[in-house]
């Protein structure tokens, strides 16, 4: 069954990569349905370059705040969007054609699936090549993330090379640590029946 799609990206001071990161999302050979930039107290012509977007594409929205980090500006586009899966790229990021296309088919093929990542390659802005990770696309176990969170203290996983679905956010109570300001934390709120206390756990950068 197909799932719609939700591309959640932050900006700030960026109006420098805004349509080169747009043009790549059109060249997507699957289109994501939302296309959401949340923008944290931009001073440059960010803002205007997105007005213009919302304005001239029905998928795009913008979502901006005051006195307020990048951490927030997401957790307020995740009150808002409406579709199945979420990709939460950055704004830097240059995707390759097929890279909502190939995570989204994942995602469908079956719905237990909590999230799937992709590979990805650090370049220099001079193109060179710095590291590559290719084996590391696969799908992931909500459950088994949580448990290295767990076990393992110090291990993290980034948050951007991954597709999730909304509702598992929504089961989870899953959202940005607004205590930090420009890191992709993910928390999640469980419940320790030995304190009887909800304890509030990191789970990604």
């Amino acid at each position: 069954m197909r799932k719609s799609i939700s591309m959640v990206v932050t900006v700030r001071n960026q109006e420098h990569e805004i349509l080169p990161f747009y043009e790549c999302v059109l060249r997507q050979k699957r289109v994501p349905e939302e296309i959401w930039f949340a923008d944290a107290e931009s001073t440059d012509e960010s803002r205007e370059i997105l007005k213009k977007l919302e304005e001239s594409d029905d998928r795009v929205h913008v979502v901006r705040t005051e006195h307020a980090n990048l951490s927030r500006a997401r957790n307020l586009v995740l009150e808002r969007v409406s579709t199945d899966l979420l990709v939460f790229p950055r704004l830097s990021d240059r995707l390759a054609p097929g890279y909502l296309r190939d995570l989204a088919h994942v995602m469908e093929l079956d719905s237990d699936f909590d999230m799937v990542a992709s590979g990805y390659a650090e370049i220099t802005l001079g193109g060179k090549v710095i590291t590559t990770c290719k084996d590391f696309g696969g799908v992931i176990s909500w459950k088994k993330m949580l448990g290295h969170c767990f076990t393992h203290r110090g291990m993290k996983t980034g948050l951007w090379n991954k597709m999730l679905r909304r509702d598992l956010i929504e089961r989870e109570q899953l959202s940005f640590c607004e205590d930090l300001e420009d890191v992709t934390y993910f928390w999640q709120n469980r419940w320790n029946a030995r304190t009887r206390t909800v304890e509030m756990v990191l789970c990604f950068f």
